[in-house]
């Protein structure tokens, strides 16, 4: 495990300051079907978070990916069904929206959160949770259950299986990984978005979905 990264004076001179997530699309011209609740930007890639609304009311939580390296602005979109549900009273997409974006946090946290999904998620080693993750996890899928123990146990019980890492996005203290599994035994593309806080995952975000099309193409 890296030492706890301290932001110097450098850094601090060159933070990015938080703009809200549809003025950062707008300055990108990207424009997602839904409404966007965080944007991260990295290495030419942009991941949206969004909730989709149908007939009027928010029906769908996903993420859609653009790769803007070539200049196009297409992409491809996972998403899931809303749940009624809820874990200590949190949906799944309220938490903080945007922060402020010192480089060498962004690479941190890159770094920390790739390492946490290769080696537990990808490997198996569930005995490293607690050096990755916070007892106190901020849980916003409702199937998870609360803290980092709810998290466990999940992955304990194979309930989430991963076998791939297909794509990471870091912007700030928000890390986005995409990769290959299953969920209940089924095939699924599983999303996750980790907030990182004091060099340790403190929230997360999911969408599980049918296998992306192709998402390797902006890996």
């Amino acid at each position: 495990m890296e030492a706890v990264m301290q932001v110097d004076a450098r850094d601090r001179a060159r933070f990015v300051r938080p703009q809200e997530p549809q003025s950062r699309l707008r300055a990108l011209g990207v424009r997602v079907a839904g409404r966007p609740e965080r944007v991260l930007v990295g290495d030419g890639v942009v991941a949206v978070h969004a909730v989709y609304p149908r007939t009027g009311r928010p029906s769908h939580v996903g993420f859609e990916v653009f790769d803007l390296r070539d200049g196009a602005s297409e992409g491809w979109r996972l998403m899931q069904p809303l749940s009624r549900h809820a874990v200590d009273a949190r949906s799944q997409v309220d938490g903080m929206r945007f922060s402020a974006r010192p480089p060498r946090q962004t690479g941190f946290n890159r770094r920390l959160v790739a390492s946490f999904t290769d080696r537990v998620l990808l490997e198996g080693r569930f005995e490293l949770l607690s050096g990755f993750v916070v007892p106190e996890l901020i849980q916003h899928d409702p199937e998870l259950g609360a803290g980092r123990a709810g998290l466990g146990a999940t992955l304990a019980r194979a309930q989430l299986v991963y076998r791939s890492r297909l794509l990471i996005v870091a912007d700030g203290a928000f890390v986005l990984t995409v990769c290959a599994g299953t969920s209940g035994g089924r095939e699924a593309t599983l999303c996750d978005l980790y907030r990182v806080q004091q060099s340790m995952i403190a929230e997360h975000w999911d969408v599980i979905a049918p296998p992306a099309a192709d998402p390797v193409a902006v890996a």
